[in-house]
């Protein structure tokens, strides 16, 4: 995850203003107050106010990665896949491979690209998407060490057909989860990726 600043301005931390474009005019167009508040939506299950809250930043900061990020997220969260699926194909093509969001990135990728496996009725096509998740979700992990993709990976590998490499790389997050699991109490998705690597 890609950290933010974590006071928000003119505002309680835990309170999204239902008239953020109020709020707006003390931000002077910077990007981490769109990108703040839009986070802060989402966490509240609100994608929809994400999605127009960070539209706003774009407008003030075309181009700015996090935000793009973001609002591709918030589409995706709104069920707008393809919509979502656009914006982060055209972000993976200028995105350099040192951005701290790029791992975020392809895993939002593989994950859309699954989503569109998942409604796909025509076979090749749902090969195509089953492939084009595993990939984005592969390289997700491969830069990233994270467990979040690297379990997606493994799935979507045996889902398109190669179970053995599947399976390979559930053992290696199993293992990794493990290692890691020694050391914390309750979380959540560690437990549910272990559930998923045995």
């Amino acid at each position: 995850m890609v950290p933010v600043k974590q006071d928000m301005p003119h505002s309680e931390k835990d309170n999204i203003l239902p008239d953020w474009k109020m709020e707006a005019i003390h931000w002077g167009g910077a990007p981490d107050n769109f990108l703040l508040f839009g986070i802060k939506a989402l966490e509240k299950g609100q994608p929809s106010l994400a999605f127009e809250i960070l539209k706003e930043g774009l407008v003030h900061n075309p181009g700015h990665t996090q935000l793009t990020y973001r609002m591709a997220l918030a589409l995706a969260r709104c069920r707008a896949t393809q919509s979502a699926a656009d914006i982060i194909n055209s972000l993976l093509k200028r995105l350099d491979k040192s951005d701290p969001v790029i791992c975020d990135v392809y895993s939002l990728a593989g994950r859309l690209a699954k989503d569109r496996w998942e409604i796909a009725t025509d076979p090749a096509e749902k090969t195509r998407l089953a492939r084009e998740s595993m990939e984005n979700y592969k390289y997700a992990y491969k830069i990233s060490r994270d467990y979040y993709p690297g379990i997606n990976a493994a799935t979507m590998s045996i889902i398109s057909g190669d179970e053995q490499a599947g399976c390979d790389l559930a053992r290696k997050i199993r293992t990794q989860c493990l290692k890691k699991k020694s050391g914390v109490t309750r979380d959540y998705w560690l437990t549910a990726t272990l559930g998923e690597a045995c």
